[in-house]
């Protein structure tokens, strides 16, 4: 708004152009001036600009190793924009039986730089290996998803018995002295 703007000879108009970039990666344009000046009827000037993307980095160890019903695991895996815009965390889920979500944050926006830390948890149903999943989604533009993979163990199964065992099954009394 405001043009055409007449301007003396002594005098400059400075101006500013605005960027509102829609796609990732490098941008140009070119910005054309057009004039009454008889010497210089038109003038082009090349512009230059970036648009920055969100990147997702999730880190932490998702192997729970040896867990059990009395002494579950937890594990603390972080989610980070490593990315020089806005990144959206729009979920972060469990699968397998023996995962949970102890403490979710998601869904929640990550500046750039910014972090926020997800734990999950392992408590074993059955006995031996266990697997089960954690996937992030976001807005990232490379890597929307990102699935990790859990791992844990419990102890295996074992009964330990306290008295005396007979082989054929009985209990044998034995008599009283003086009884017949």
């Amino acid at each position: 708004s405001g043009f055409p703007v007449v301007i003396s000879p002594d005098f400059c108009f400075p101006f500013q152009a605005a960027f509102n970039g829609t796609v990732a990666g490098a941008q140009t344009a070119k910005l054309t001036i057009a004039t009454n000046d008889p010497l210089a009827a038109c003038s082009t000037t090349d512009l230059f600009a970036s648009v920055g993307t969100p990147d997702m980095r999730i880190t932490g160890s998702t192997t729970f190793g040896v867990a059990s019903t009395w002494d579950p695991a937890e594990k603390i895996v972080r989610a980070c924009n490593v990315g020089v815009c806005t990144l959206t965390v729009s979920s972060a889920a469990v699968g397998g039986p023996d995962f949970s979500a102890v403490s979710n944050p998601f869904p929640a926006p990550l500046g750039p730089q910014a972090c926020l830390d997800f734990t999950a948890g392992f408590v074993p149903v059955l006995p031996g290996r266990r697997t089960g999943t954690l996937t992030f989604a976001s807005d990232d533009p490379d890597t929307p998803n990102v699935v990790l993979q859990m791992t844990g163990r419990s102890p295996a199964y074992f009964s330990l018995h306290g008295g005396v065992v007979f082989p054929h099954g009985s209990f044998n009394t034995v008599a009283d002295v003086g009884s017949t």
